[in-house]
């Protein structure tokens, strides 16, 4: 039932903001039974961190819209910045957290992440441009839900080949 309201909600968004219909368009599937849920705790620790950007703080309302769902924010903010995801929610993110996986495992970063410091990582990701400035901050997110060490992980398996 919420997906369907979700679902409403996003076709309602779409056309009352650039006037789509969502019969021409191509949504993702909103069937996805995987969800990575925020707290109401986990979006106010990250307000009082990273007022100074305005991208993060739009994303963290459109988190506190979608009920914590970082998926489902996900795509919201990936459609409002021009992009249409074509794959499931939960695939379509972890694909963009992949994305910018070295640069969020680097060490200054991922101990930054470590410390709860997220305003330097959110500066830093967004220079780099790996992804929109406003998907930022759901990215860092989903990774700390994720387990920074678990997401980390591949990329310290190769360094470890790598210097051996």
């Amino acid at each position: 039932m919420l997906r369907q309201q979700w679902k409403d909600r996003l076709h309602c968004f779409l056309f009352a903001n650039y006037s789509l219909s969502p019969s021409k368009l191509k949504l993702p599937d909103l069937s996805v039974e995987a969800m990575t849920q925020v707290t109401q705790e986990d979006i106010a620790r990250f307000q009082e961190q990273l007022g100074d950007y305005p991208d993060a703080i739009a994303a963290l309302r459109e988190i506190e819209d979608c009920e914590g769902n970082l998926e489902d924010a996900a795509v919201v903010l990936a459609i409002r910045v021009g992009q249409q995801p074509d794959i499931a929610n939960a695939e379509w993110l972890d694909s963009l957290a992949k994305k910018c996986r070295a640069a969020i495992c680097a060490e200054e970063f991922r101990s930054s992440l470590f410390a709860n410091n997220f305003a330097p990582v959110v500066g830093h990701l967004a220079a780099t441009k790996l992804c929109p400035a406003l998907l930022v901050t759901p990215v860092l997110m989903y990774v700390i839900q994720q387990g920074i060490d678990s997401f980390c992980e591949p990329l310290d398996t190769v360094s470890e080949h790598l210097s051996l």
